[in-house]
């Protein structure tokens, strides 16, 4: 499937909901449907406005613990994601993906 690892197999059968295409949870206030209730708890964060996650150093605060992980790669100035061909270092795997196009001169976006 995706390749993606987690450190129990909870999280992984929640997971796998996802590729199953499973939307059991119903989000009252949008309609809109999730294969967990972990991930509508997630998504009503943003009806609410709450930002339960805060980075220590600057004070940000986040929707989502995975948002507030990559925020603290800024402080650190950790980069764990490299370009095979040029072996320039990014913070997020997104980040990557478009620098890479930049060795096909790939551009995929196109003004309409």
């Amino acid at each position: 499937m995706c390749q993606k690892d987690f450190s129990s197999s909870k999280i992984l059968q929640n997971h796998e909901l996802i590729h199953a295409g499973e939307k059991t949870f119903k989000c009252q206030i949008c309609q809109k449907d999730f294969s967990s209730s972990s991930y509508l708890k997630q998504h009503q964060l943003i009806h609410t406005g709450e930002q339960p996650y805060k980075c220590d150093t600057c004070g940000k605060k986040l929707f989502h613990f995975s948002s507030l992980k990559q925020h603290l790669l800024v402080h650190t100035g950790e980069k764990p994601f490299k370009c095979q061909i040029c072996q320039r270092g990014f913070s997020t795997s997104t980040y990557l993906k478009q620098h890479q196009l930049t060795h096909t001169n790939e551009k995929p976006f196109k003004c309409q």
